[in-house]
């Protein structure tokens, strides 16, 4: 009898130190992020199923990165790459160069902190190999629920 009354008086002292706070009331609340922009084009690359390199005995995918440059508009909410080929070479081959396009290219880009990028109107998700020879769009939602709808597109593909 004594031991389950230690028991419960036991269970009923962890219950009420975990579901006790040490925060003090009145703290000043931290403001939310409101920013709803894509800051940078981190990158566009063109993956390939490498030839010599493999793991056991299966090719592995490979990727090279295009060189590009971007401006990005905050006002009309777009950002628009110039993407260049790079020369091939003993990983990248002429074959593989030859098969590049802006069809079938990765598209990798940075948005404000603490806001997230979701593909709107069909398009494709970020970071995947898709077809960019036409815009697509983007709702970039900031920390606060704020959101934009961003147009992102290739607008030379150059080899």
């Amino acid at each position: 009898m004594i031991m389950k009354l230690f028991k419960y008086s036991l269970i009923l002292a962890l219950a009420t130190l975990m579901f006790s706070s040490c925060l003090k009331s009145d703290l000043d609340d931290l403001p939310e992020y409101e920013d709803n922009n894509i800051v940078s084009v981190q990158r566009v690359e063109y993956r390939f199923v490498g030839s010599t390199t493999t793991v056991n005995g299966d090719p592995i995918v490979q990727f090279v990165t295009l060189r590009n440059s971007s401006t990005i508009d905050t006002k009309s909410k777009t950002v628009s790459i110039q993407v260049t080929v790079p020369a091939a070479n003993s990983t990248f081959t002429e074959s593989e160069r030859a098969k590049c396009s802006v069809n079938n290219i990765a598209v990798m880009v940075q948005a404000s902190t603490a806001a997230r990028i979701t593909p709107a109107s069909g398009s494709p998700d970020l970071g995947v190999p898709a077809d960019w020879s036409s815009p697509h769009q983007y709702v970039v939602k900031a920390a606060d629920g704020s959101t934009e709808t961003w147009t992102i597109q290739v607008t030379n593909f150059s080899k």
